[in-house]
């Protein structure tokens, strides 16, 4: 699982790291937010193209969905990217 800590361009430029790194999985979020705020919003992307973007959340609720989402994700069987 990667992680982009983005400034703009939540989606498109995390896509392409998961493609160019070959990723399974990545969280990205405004490093903006993330650092100035006691909440965070994030985007979940995975290798088979699916988008999970979540509202602003406290990052201790942030922190359990990526693992949640990471859990999912092995559960489905997700290729990988390797």
């Amino acid at each position: 699982m990667g992680l982009a800590a983005q400034t703009e361009d939540l989606i498109p430029n995390p896509q392409a790291k998961v493609t160019g790194k070959k990723l399974n999985l990545i969280a990205a979020s405004d490093v903006r937010e993330a650092i100035e705020g006691e909440g965070t919003q994030i985007v979940l992307l995975d290798s088979e193209g699916r988008v999970e973007e979540l509202p602003e959340l406290p990052k201790e609720e942030v922190a359990e969905w990526k693992a949640d989402w990471v859990e999912r994700r092995m559960q489905d069987g997700i290729q990988s990217n390797r």
